[in-house]
């Protein structure tokens, strides 16, 4: 394992959040669905294409923050998942990667991603973002891709917290740019999850 990991993930993850920041105030967001009072949109930004979910989840910031960064919960927003697994952990950031089953001819994938929690006032916020390590190569028959999230929580009384996810979701290799936007857009829908688990 790369023994300065943890230190260029906190790099990464500072700049990943100045990054959702500014895409959340800059974007001019299609409304694609609205289920179980969560709405989901996207939008394009570049050759970047971002998706965005909001609603109100039952219960407090602390516990959104360990539900979404918790590996053992990633199955109940990725239907195909192979696996998920908490590689390491150095203080308050962590080290995770997931692999997921498509079907021919699309290969699998996988994600190896750092997360941590920052909070800012009364906003908490809970960033994501894919790391290259040399030591962790791909592991056979995957294609590796890249990720990008941060979530933003905001208490707003009585237990309730506003949620707002931003996400980009590249699958890469050679996907076609439908399957991708279908991809994305359902990842969004995650804090549908969120909300069964909390009521």
């Amino acid at each position: 394992m790369d023994l300065d990991w943890s230190g260029r993930a906190h790099t990464i993850l500072e700049q990943t959040l100045n990054e959702i920041k500014t895409r959340l105030a800059s974007a001019s967001w299609n409304h694609i669905e609205e289920t179980n009072t969560i709405a989901v949109y996207n939008t394009n930004i570049g050759n970047s294409f971002l998706a965005k979910a909001t609603g109100t989840i039952n219960t407090s910031p602390d516990n959104l923050v360990r539900f979404f960064s918790d590996s053992n919960n990633i199955r109940q927003w990725v239907d195909n998942l192979k696996n998920a697994i908490q590689l390491q952990q150095s203080g308050d950031v962590k080290l995770i990667k997931y692999q997921i089953q498509n079907k021919w001819p699309v290969d699998d994938r996988e994600f190896l991603y750092v997360t941590k929690s920052f909070t800012e006032g009364n906003l908490t916020y809970l960033i994501e973002r894919s790391v290259d390590l040399p030591n962790i190569p791909t592991d056979a028959k995957h294609v590796r891709g890249d990720y990008m999230a941060g979530y933003i929580f905001e208490p707003q009384g009585g237990n309730l917290t506003k949620t707002t996810l931003v996400l980009n979701y590249d699958p890469s290799g050679n996907v076609p740019t439908a399957i991708k936007t279908s991809i994305l857009n359902k990842q969004a829908s995650r804090l549908k999850a969120a909300k069964v688990n909390f009521g």
